[in-house]
């Protein structure tokens, strides 16, 4: 089974890409995953049953039991995986089976070692943009956040760090020529103003077909003037926080994400 993992720092436009490789007839994608459940889930369910194993051993002649090791780990969430990637394609014959977790961009390095042959497709999104569309999610979907961050500049700074970290990750995933020929980073800007451009590119590097003829369709479909009515949406516009960061908070993004967002061609 072709495996195809798409992911990026959240509100980065990880479900408009779930959406594009969703719609190709020769691709599935369905809605995201949250794969980090099972890395933190699975030990303590590990440690349960080596424990149930001994009771059980202790009442039939103790002759030692065979717990699971944390090696075992692997390829049990490895089977998870794949089961979510084949069970997404939703009994649809298409040729890659795609998966969306957000959580995969601190773990990228880790994943393509576990599936060599897999594709990654991270989407980078300039991070003024990423922060101000996460600062009115997270207050859309958590009561409580507000009174966990007293604004949007302090905000800003916790978002600015994790959207380094998490993408400091990927860029050297593409330095490295080891990683690189499996990975693919996909602007979101681009997707949103190029489609043909961008998604022809993206179609490309997973090895689907890429003609005009399907397309038009995809784009079609994932064009935001017909999804606009989700709240989940909300603007989906690719400099709107410019008229809601403050000087103090711009000079501060700047001084935490200005490298990478050279790297990733975003005008300072």
């Amino acid at each position: 089974m072709n495996l195809a993992f798409c992911f990026g720092v959240p509100k980065s436009g990880t479900t408009f890409l779930q959406m594009i490789l969703n719609a190709h007839p020769e691709v599935s994608c369905p809605s995201e995953h949250q794969f980090e459940y099972f890395h933190r889930t699975l030990p303590d369910l590990f440690g349960g049953y080596t424990q149930v194993l001994k009771d059980v051993d202790a009442r039939t002649g103790g002759q030692g039991s065979s717990p699971f090791t944390d090696d075992d780990r692997v390829p049990v969430l490895q089977a998870v995986i794949r089961t979510a990637a084949k069970r997404g394609a939703d009994g649809r014959d298409v040729v890659w089976h795609g998966v969306n977790d957000n959580a995969i961009t601190s773990r990228c390095r880790q994943y393509m070692n576990w599936f060599p042959k897999a594709r990654f497709i991270c989407i980078v999104r300039d991070p003024r943009s990423v922060i101000v569309s996460s600062w009115h999610h997270n207050h859309r979907i958590d009561n409580g956040f507000q009174s966990m961050v007293d604004n949007l500049d302090d905000w800003a700074r916790t978002a600015a760090d994790i959207w380094v970290r998490d993408m400091n990750g990927v860029t050297e995933l593409m330095a490295d020529s080891n990683f690189s020929d499996r990975m693919t980073v996909c602007r979101y800007e681009d997707l949103v103003t190029s489609p043909e451009t961008s998604y022809r590119e993206l179609f490309e590097f997973i090895g689907v077909t890429s003609s005009i003829e399907v397309l038009a369709p995809i784009i079609d479909v994932t064009d935001f003037g017909n999804m606009r009515d989700d709240a989940f949406f909300r603007k989906a516009s690719i400099d709107g926080w410019s008229d809601e960061l403050s000087s103090n908070a711009l000079g501060g993004i700047i001084g935490a994400c200005g490298e990478l967002m050279d790297r990733y061609q975003y005008e300072k």
